[in-house]
């Protein structure tokens, strides 16, 4: 299992977000109004609502932001000016290192005009310092194994003859004392009887520093319950400092974590890695980040885990410590994890033997227990019997004290023992303990294990059925935690991190002859983040409360959407200065809306629905990886269900030879063959790699590309759709070419798109939107009306998984993905003449979101689109080809289709521009 640092070890008092607004007004003229935005750490003790009693050292480190960034900000002490010991600028503030003098109360920070007047002010009163004396002493005497018995007599004595507030200070290190013992239960007295003594004399840090820590014991004992309720009872006064403020935001990040809350789990530790970062409060700051790249790699977005993990260790500031080995550990774990979800990886037990040296050097015997579980773990994936029992073994000693996620791997690692030494219905017996362990203990990731370790145990006793039960419940639980991540934050990297489950399952179907429920599995499994995607389709099934939460969120992202290009069409107004913090601004509103649309797509449920069923004269075509290298294919026709195994994949499927890829994806059997044959239409629903693959373009009848006998669509599988209410009036066609004025082609191709619309039977309406004519509002606003939608431009595929897609438009504004999503109603027929705008995510292993796909997940009927880049008048050409010569009664997937063909006339190449292009459907 995952460690954590003890954050909250000692009282410390910290910063505060404080924003306050003024405006300015010099030599009678309104000057732009100001905001001062204050954090700061280095009190000892906090009283609400606004005193610091500052630490021995009389030290405070102070970050302050202003709007305007230019402003000039001056510091009093007592009503003296204050000048900083060091000045730096740190994430668009500036941050500066305070000694205050004797005897000042307050503290204040004014921000000037740019005529020198004073405006927006900020203060802080100041106390004291009321350290006890024999605060640090005993503190050093509780890290040091042999002085323990010492420390104790002395916070024993302490509590008996000082003064009543200096004995209230005892409870935290004696807290920490038992901890470091290993005694949960004299720690959690303590705490209790630190944060009585702290709220009887209004001392708020101390609440703040005890009752987190309170919290993560009962999180480690798995009474998530109870450590949510003191989390959440826990508010911040207005001017609390950011160590109190960081301690609540970490231990709530990592509740979230251990019960599968991803969304909250992200955003409350990056809070805290932020917060932490701007005054210098390094060790949280690492703490944060150490759970960070555990979530991202519980999302299965593992390169930005690994790369957190190596700038973690490569800390100039790291000092050997229980915490370094709990960075070892996680590191450790993060290639234990990478084993068991089939992929390569280092040997993880080099990483875990640096844990269990630092553990033991620097005497966490509250770690070790932890430390040897893993390398046993470690061992059993290289098949290290021997030493995985050896370390099992000495876990024994240490697990009197064991927390309920470490008894969970406990059983886990004894349960897979038990299976290789050939005892099943020991093991089994096992799982069984370890499924009922997780479900008390809320842990999804135990959970899952118990379920395929099950699974497992049943077909070691040739129990096929009852395996076949615990993976679909296993399937059951993934669908179930995917909707606790954020769309755009890795819900489609937590599917293919939990692919392993799923291609077990299919296997076990096709093995045991269930083609019709295997066809099934493995169009879900390709569709799940989709059809959790789509907007329209879901709406109907909301009642109307949540259908007005819906519009409410939507309002609030298009507001802020509004404001963010309002400003970006301003910023050349900017000074330099200026430019940088209005660039950062934009990123932090950026945020906030997709936070917006992520809520409201929440609030749309789980996506349920009936799959539509081949059509008559249609094909449905499905692959699917299985365990090891194999994959599953499926033809499915009105007659039935043609399944074949493919041994294996090339190595490099875009690579491949056209010919190569025809005979393994389209023939891999006769009776394959014949599904297609005798089919009008294919409807295409390639995973993983095989999104690659051109299929409309593979020879297929005599060397001819599918294509030339086929209507072929590439389809998102989502489920069927309830009929559309049709637009009434006049219908109106929306064209934007070359909004960005660099493409002279796209600006001829809208033309020639415009005088074809004009042709159209039942006077079709068209709007030209050209060049600095395509504001971001007056397209998404013509969107919403439109019945048809061709774009002539550039694409922009970004982002992580693909979730900062854009399609550019007039003066640097956009179209964004997220934008589409949100759309109130789009055209039913879509022509992306843009570069990738048929693209889609590699992280996705089934089917992932891209510009197209977030037009039909909005309810576009077809779209027509590129994978890939394509050259400009390639482009042009086909869309020219398929323009001018558009038949009358000709519906978009035919016009395309023929205009193609005409296209491969030229250059019969399956790799050439036409190929590129695809028509892709619900």
């Amino acid at each position: 299992m995952t460690l954590r640092s003890r954050l909250g070890f000692l009282l410390r008092a910290s910063l505060f977000l404080g924003a306050l607004a003024g405006l300015f007004a010099a030599c009678g003229k309104q000057q732009q109004p100001a905001t001062l935005e204050i954090e700061y750490s280095g009190c000892f003790a906090f009283y609400p609502p606004d005193q610091c009693s500052l630490a021995a050292d009389r030290q405070l480190t102070l970050w302050v932001r202003t709007t305007p960034p230019d402003r000039k900000v001056e510091l009093h002490a007592g009503g003296l000016p204050l000048k900083p010991t060091k000045e730096e600028k740190v994430s668009d503030g500036r941050r500066y290192l305070l000694s205050i003098p004797k005897p000042a109360d307050r503290l204040t920070v004014e921000v000037l005009s740019p005529d020198g007047d004073r405006g927006t002010s900020w203060f802080l009163r100041l106390a004291e310092p009321e350290q006890p004396s024999w605060w640090k002493e005993v503190n050093d005497l509780i890290k040091s194994p042999g002085k323990r018995p010492e420390a104790r007599r002395r916070l024993e004595q302490i509590q008996k003859s000082a003064p009543h507030q200096e004995r209230s200070f005892t409870w935290l290190p004696l807290a920490n004392l038992a901890h470091v013992e290993g005694n949960s239960e004299q720690e959690e007295l303590y705490l209790k009887e630190g944060i009585a003594a702290d709220r009887s004399e209004n001392r708020w840090s101390g609440v703040a520093t005890k009752e987190p820590r309170l919290a993560a014991l009962y999180i480690a004992q798995g009474r998530f319950g109870d450590a949510g309720r003191i989390l959440q009872a826990l508010q911040p006064p207005p001017k609390a400092a950011a160590y109190d403020k960081c301690n609540l935001t970490y231990n709530i990040g990592v509740l979230a974590e251990k019960s599968g809350n991803y969304a909250t789990a992200l955003k409350r530790l990056q809070e805290t890695a932020d917060l932490a970062q701007r005054v210098g409060l390094l060790k949280f700051a690492r703490g944060a980040g150490q759970m960070l790249a555990l979530v991202y790699q519980e999302l299965g977005r593992l390169q930005e885990a690994s790369k957190m993990y190596v700038k973690l260790l490569a800390d100039p500031d790291l000092e050997a410590s229980c915490d370094v080995g709990i960075l070892w550990t996680n590191v450790g774990w993060f290639q234990l994890m990478e084993h068991e979800a089939g992929n390569t990886a280092e040997n993880p037990a080099p990483a875990l033997q640096k844990a269990l040296a630092e553990f033991e050097k620097n005497d966490c015997s509250h770690q070790k227990l932890n430390a040897h579980l893993n390398l046993a773990l470690a061992y059993q994936q290289q098949g290290q019997w021997p030493e995985a029992r050896r370390e099992f073994a000495l876990a024994q000693p240490l697990a009197e004290h064991s927390t309920l996620l470490e008894l969970l791997w406990q059983d886990d690692l004894a349960a897979r023992a038990a299976l290789h030494e050939g005892h099943p219905e020991l093991a089994l017996g096992l799982y069984e303990k370890l499924e009922k362990r997780s479900e008390r203990a809320a842990s999804p990731a135990g959970l899952l294990q118990a379920l395929l370790g099950r699974a497992n145990a049943h077909l070691a006793l040739d129990q096929r059925p009852a395996a076949i039960g615990a993976l679909a419940e296993a399937d059951r639980q993934i669908e179930e935690q995917s909707q606790h991540i954020p769309v755009d934050q890795g819900r489609d990297t937590f599917f293919a991190y939990q692919e392993a489950v799923t291609r077990l399952y299919l296997k076990l179907l096709l093995d045991g002859g269930q083609q019709q429920r295997a066809f099934d599995l493995a169009r879900k499994s390709r569709s799940r983040l989709l059809r959790q995607l789509a907007v329209r389709d879901r709406l109907s099934q909301l009642d109307e409360t949540k259908q007005r939460a819906w519009i409410d969120s939507l309002s609030r992202y298009r507001a802020i959407r509004d404001a963010v290009e309002d400003n970006a069409a301003k910023r050349w107004k900017l000074a330099d200065s200026e430019k940088e913090h209005a660039s950062e601004d934009e990123a932090r509103k950026l945020k906030a809306a997709q936070e917006e649309l992520d809520s409201a797509l929440g609030e749309l449920g789980k996506g349920e629905g009936t799959l539509a069923p081949p059509a008559r004269g249609e094909v449905i075509l499905t692959y699917h990886p299985l365990p090891g290298k194999q994959w599953a294919a499926f033809a499915a026709t009105e007659q039935g269900i043609e399944a074949a195994t493919l041994d294996e994949l090339p190595e490099n499927v875009p690579a491949a030879p056209p010919e190569q890829l025809a005979h393994l994806l389209l023939a891999p059997s006769p009776a394959f063959q014949a599904a297609i044959a005798s089919a009008k239409g294919v409807r295409v629903l390639p995973y993983g790699p095989l999104r690659t693959v051109d299929f409309h373009a593979l020879p297929f009848a005599g060397g001819q590309p599918l294509l030339a006998t086929h209507q072929v669509a590439y389809s998102l599988d989502l489920p069927r759709r309830s009929t559309s209410t049709p637009r009434s009036g006049q219908p109106l066609a929306l064209v934007v070419a070359n909004p960005t004025r660099d493409l002279r082609t796209a600006e001829a191709e809208g033309n020639t798109v415009v005088a074809a619309i004009k042709s159209w039977p039942g006077s079709w309406e068209p709007k030209l939107l050209n060049g600095s004519a395509a504001q971001a509002g007056e397209v998404r606003d013509a969107l919403t009306r439109a019945s048809f939608f061709h774009y002539a431009g550039h694409g922009s595929f970004g982002g992580f998984a693909g979730w900062s897609s854009e399609l550019p438009l007039a003066n640097e504004s956009s179209l964004k993905l997220s934008d589409v999503l949100a759309l109130s109603r789009v055209p039913d027929a879509i022509v992306l003449s843009a570069c990738d705008a048929g693209r889609t995510s590699a992280e996705a292993p089934g089917e992932g979101v891209g510009l197209a796909n977030a037009f039909l997940l909005a309810g576009a009927k077809e779209v027509v689109a590129a994978r890939q880049l394509v050259p400009d008048a390639s482009a042009n050409e086909l869309m020219t080809e398929m323009y001018r010569h558009w038949q009358p009664g000709e519906d978009l997937p035919h016009q395309l289709q023929r205009a193609q063909l005409a296209c491969r006339k030229k250059d019969p190449s399956p790799k050439a521009a036409w190929a590129s292009f695809r028509l892709l459907v619900p």
